[in-house]
Formats: structure tokens, sequence, C-alpha cells
């Protein structure tokens, strides 16, 4: 598909700044939560 592709693409992605950060509490850990209500 050399129409599709361009022909000067590289092996590695190119290097990007960071667009967001998530700011972590110290000494905290993951939660543990179920995504959905079980019904009974």
């Amino acid at each position: 598909f050399p129409e599709v592709f361009p022909g000067d693409v590289s092996d590695v992605p190119p290097e990007r700044e960071v667009e967001f950060m998530i700011d972590v509490v110290p000494g905290t850990g993951p939660i543990s939560m179920a995504p959905y209500r079980m019904s009974a």
C-alpha cells in the first residue's frame, strides 16, 4: 500500500511533550471497586 503509507516513516514514534498529569498523593494506593453494582 505505498499510496496509503508515506515512505519516510521511522520505527520510533516522535518525542512528544506531556499533555496532562495525574497528581498522586504520597502514601495512597489503588482504589479497589467493582465497576458495576451487582443485583441481588
